[in-house]
């Protein structure tokens, strides 16, 4: 899972939930467990694919994993949006509008 791209990531609802609420503030994975209907194993594959994307970064706080939106993913997710929007409305007369998932999700 070490070629995924930010988008691809997105693409996953589950991961769009995880991403929509660590956008409110840092939390452990328990927190985000009681965020999404998944166990906290799919969680911690979803989180996996996440930082894999560079979405998502993680810190040790005691005996805590605290993840948080990493900027760097989050830029590189935004500029893909940009540039795929772009390039679908090539031609097409239509002004550039990002796409609508990445809109409602403040991430475009």
């Amino acid at each position: 899972m070490t070629n995924v791209t930010p988008i691809e990531a997105f693409s996953d609802p589950t991961r769009r939930q995880l991403l929509e609420r660590l956008r409110q503030s840092p939390c452990s994975v328990s927190e985000l467990v009681d965020t999404v209907t998944v166990s906290q194993s799919a969680v911690s594959q979803h989180l996996r694919v996440l930082r894999a994307a560079r979405l998502v970064q993680v810190r040790q706080q005691g005996q805590q994993r605290i993840y948080s939106l990493d900027p760097v993913g989050v830029g590189e997710l935004r500029a893909a949006a940009v540039a795929r929007s772009v390039s679908s409305d090539a031609g097409h007369g239509r002004c550039c509008e990002s796409d609508p998932d990445l809109v409602r999700h403040g991430y475009a």
